[in-house]
C-alpha cells in the first residue's frame, strides 16, 4: 500500500463525483486485478496493458477521442516510463498534459526530475504541458526515504495512467 493510499482513493473518489474518466494501465505481468483495492479500477472503467507508451498497441487513444477527451493527467508509479513516455504520447497526438507532480514516483528521486524535466522542456512541448508543483514537504519525504520499495511505493498503485 502506498504511504498516502487514502490521499489517492479521497482524490480518486473526488475525480468520479466529478465525472472524470480514469483511464487504468497495466505493464508486463500485471493484470487489472494486481491494481491495489483502495484505488481499484470500477467495473466499466477502462483499462489497458502495453509497455511505457499505453498509447502503444492499446485503444487508448479510441478510448480518449471517444469521450471527446483534450487534456490528460498523467500520474503513476513509473515516472521514468509510463508518465514519461505516454504523456510524451499525448503531446504528439494534440492533446494537453497536466503532470502532477505529487502524482508520480520512481525508485530513485532524479528518475522522478528528469521525467518532469523532459515533460516541461521537451521540444514543441511549450504551452502543451503544465506541471502542478509538489509541495517541499513531500520532496523531502521522497528524498529521505529508507529503502527502493518505499520510494517505489510513496504513490499511487495505479500502474500507470489517470486520464481525463
Amino acid at each position: 500500500m502506498s504511504c498516502h493510499a487514502a490521499d489517492d482513493e479521497a482524490t480518486l473518489g473526488e475525480a468520479r463525483l466529478k465525472g472524470v474518466t480514469v483511464v487504468y494501465s497495466v505493464a508486463g505481468k500485471y493484470e487489472r486485478s494486481d491494481i491495489a483495492e483502495e484505488v481499484a479500477p470500477g467495473a466499466n472503467d477502462p483499462w489497458v496493458k502495453s509497455k511505457s507508451d499505453k498509447f502503444l498497441n492499446t485503444d487508448l487513444e479510441k478510448i480518449l477521442k471517444d469521450k471527446s477527451i483534450r487534456t490528460v493527467i498523467v500520474t503513476g508509479n513509473s515516472a521514468n516510463g509510463a508518465v514519461l513516455y505516454t504523456g510524451t504520447g499525448a503531446v504528439l497526438r494534440g492533446l494537453k498534459v497536466i503532470a502532477p507532480v505529487d502524482g508520480i514516483s520512481a525508485n530513485e528521486l532524479y528518475e522522478e526530475q528528469i521525467t518532469v524535466w523532459h515533460l516541461a522542456n521537451g521540444p514543441g512541448f511549450s504551452g502543451q504541458v503544465t506541471i502542478t508543483p509538489s509541495s517541499s514537504k513531500d520532496v523531502f519525504r521522497r528524498s529521505t526515504a529508507r529503502n527502493e520499495a518505499e520510494r517505489c511505493t510513496y504513490h499511487s498503485q495505479i500502474f500507470a495512467s489517470v486520464l481525463t
